[in-house]
């Protein structure tokens, strides 16, 4: 059953970092120019596709150009909350980068994730969690969670997973009925249950993983830009709620249309001098900090 999101209110020392790592957590537990926004729409404003029709057509559209943006992020529990300044570069086919910026020009964090490897950095104490070899990280991230650190990169660049796939293969691998006007996409696997639901556009509007019949994670996307027939729409707001908590937190996500521009490459280099971080001690102050 699908849930609405909920925001609750956190805020002190270090919030930048803060909100990196609960996005760390969270998925290990789990943008151009010429765009027209849209809005959802239901299955029952056009024909219902069969499972093969859609992943068909799904497989055909292109992946929207490479964009940076500037943007928002808000970090809520507790019944505080706390919104600060970020840049977001993303492009499907080369990974994405996070970077947290409260005065607008000064960097103090970033995460960045490419085909290659996975970069944290903490600018304001010089230190860096870096993983040069991903399938490494990922296997290390299931032994320590029983999740694919793959869940990562789909969330954030709002492409669909399933325990062992992303993309259209994981639809291939998932069962499909519609639900409410949307299609929906699911899969069980022992305890773990992942849901996508997509509306008539094949945009992805709402993921959910649930664990032993318990929510843990729920990802809603809106504000949907498509840069012109034959393409993947993106979303410009991503509201990810977190139930792993001892209190729930939320995350949101809003990037500026205006800002957005083109970009070639995604930077995931660690200046010299910082000192490196070890994956467990990471994944620790990330769960301390949102008990």
């Amino acid at each position: 059953m699908r849930r609405r999101l909920v925001a609750v209110g956190r805020s002190e020392r270090s919030i930048d970092i803060r909100i990196l790592l609960a996005i760390i957590v969270c998925m290990v537990l789990l943008a151009s120019c010429g765009t027209t926004r849209q809005n959802v729409r239901t299955v029952g404003s056009r024909p219902a596709l069969t499972k093969r029709e859609f992943i068909e057509r799904y497989r055909q559209l292109e992946d929207p150009t490479p964009r940076d943006a500037k943007g928002k992020i808000s970090l809520s529990t507790k019944g505080e909350s706390r919104s600060i300044g970020i840049r977001w570069t993303m492009a499907r086919d080369k990974g994405f980068a996070l970077s947290i910026r409260p005065m607008g020009l000064l960097e103090v964090a970033r995460m960045t994730i490419t085909p290659r490897r996975i970069v944290l950095l903490d600018r304001t104490s010089k230190e860096a969690f870096v993983s040069e070899d991903p399938d490494e990280l990922s296997e290390l991230f299931k032994d320590l969670t029983g999740y694919k650190s793959s869940m990562l990169n789909g969330v954030l660049t709002n492409t669909p997973f399933s325990t062992q796939e992303v993309g259209a293969d994981a639809l291939e691998k998932m069962k499909m009925s519609i639900e409410n006007g949307l299609y929906h996409f699911y899969q069980k696997k022992g305890k773990i249950e992942i849901s996508h639901f997509f509306d008539a556009d094949m945009n992805l509007v709402e993921t959910g993983l649930t664990v032993g019949g318990k929510d843990i994670g729920r990802v809603t996307y809106r504000d949907f830009e498509r840069e012109g027939v034959g393409y993947k729409s993106f979303p410009t707001g991503i509201d990810l709620l977190l139930l792993f908590t001892k209190t729930p937190t939320q995350l949101t996500i809003n990037l500026d249309r205006s800002s957005q521009k083109r970009v070639e490459s995604i930077d995931d280099s660690v200046p010299k001098g910082y000192r490196r971080l070890g994956l467990l001690s990471v994944i620790g102050k990330a769960r301390k900090l949102l008990r």
